[in-house]
């Protein structure tokens, strides 16, 4: 048709395909009218497309347990809607909700890189909260909750937000409980004293994450902690183990051909586990996957057991002070 385009549900109904909203010829508006008594189930896609141009309105509660991808601005509410995403929800163009509530809920995803408008209600965050693919920034004008289920997974591969790092913009009161998952990419290495502003807000009230994630290594000794200003959430990195030296070598084979049973090699270990047990086992396993990585390809050919000795050393060192000692591969 040409104009406007209205699809409006007389009954309750269930997506199990797939359902687009888009504008081909112009700058139409299309729009998905349901009343109360009247949802959409979404087990399948359900999609706006920016298309030609015009604006794309779902005036209906939102009841997601498929996939549903907001690619052209668009409007999302009506009057008492209580939105649930169950599924997988990816924000990339702008989006503003009404009614009374939204809830991300435990073990739905909601992926958004632009801006989210929710000035009627709280976003309230159980499940996981992402950017998306690319590095970039997730803007909510309003308040945003995560409770202690919820996680936020953020992606570093520099020092300048929204470019070589993920951030999230909260406009209103940003209160954070649950985890923190941070992704380094790109090849990006984290450097001691490196911060990262990784969420503005209006205030932060936080509890404190719960518990904090790192994909991919950081120095020797040294580690991710969160820092509230109670504006921002700055993730920094910060020495875990005293006395361990990420300039120095942690860790070197004296032998070209190590592996072999009955063989002693020397390891060159920098600093001392100061941090307790904990700090000391992740040393520890830190070391482990050091000494696999400089193994030659022959040694990896051995017999199991050989190579299992090596794997033990490790966990040797994680309940030692680390100084500079020689261990029996073979032995240990």
């Amino acid at each position: 048709m040409y104009g406007n385009g209205t699809l409006n549900v007389p009954a309750p109904i269930t997506n199990h395909g797939t359902i687009e909203l888009t504008a081909q010829t112009s700058s139409y508006a299309t729009i998905l009218n349901a009343s109360a008594g009247n949802e959409v189930s979404n087990l399948g896609t359900l999609r706006t497309l920016a298309g030609s141009g015009g604006t794309r309105a779902l005036n209906t509660q939102l009841e997601n347990d498929g996939l549903v991808e907001i690619q052209g601005t668009t409007t999302l509410g009506r009057s008492g809607a209580q939105h649930q995403n169950r599924g997988t929800m990816k924000v990339q163009a702008g989006l503003s909700m009404t009614g009374t509530s939204f809830t991300n809920v435990n073990g739905a995803r909601l992926e958004n890189s632009s801006t989210i408008t929710n000035t009627q209600f709280n976003i309230v965050n159980e499940g996981t909260w992402a950017i998306g693919d690319a590095i970039g920034t997730s803007t909510i004008t309003g308040d945003y909750i995560q409770t202690v289920d919820g996680r936020a997974v953020i992606k570093i591969g520099g020092l300048t937000p929204d470019t070589e790092h993920d951030q999230m913009v909260v406009g209103g009161v940003a209160q954070l409980d649950g985890r923190l998952r941070i992704q380094l990419v790109n090849g990006f290495e984290p450097k001691f004293g490196d911060q990262f502003v990784i969420l503005t807000a209006g205030s932060t009230s936080s509890n404190g994450f719960e518990g904090l994630s790192v994909d991919g290594d950081v120095p020797l000794g040294y580690g991710f902690e969160v820092v509230d200003t109670g504006s921002s959430i700055i993730a920094q990195v910060v020495q875990k183990v005293q006395g361990v030296n990420p300039d120095e070598v942690p860790l070197t084979l004296s032998d070209p051909s190590p592996g072999i049973a009955g063989q002693v090699n020397t390891f060159q270990v920098s600093g001392a586990a100061g941090g307790g047990q904990e700090d000391g086992a992740a040393v520890g396993d830190r070391l482990r996957r050091r000494a696999l990585a400089l193994l030659p390809l022959d040694a990896l050919l051995l017999p199991r057991a050989p190579r299992e000795n090596l794997v033990l050393v490790g966990r040797h060192l994680a309940h030692h002070e680390l100084g500079a000692r020689q261990v029996d591969a073979a032995a240990v």
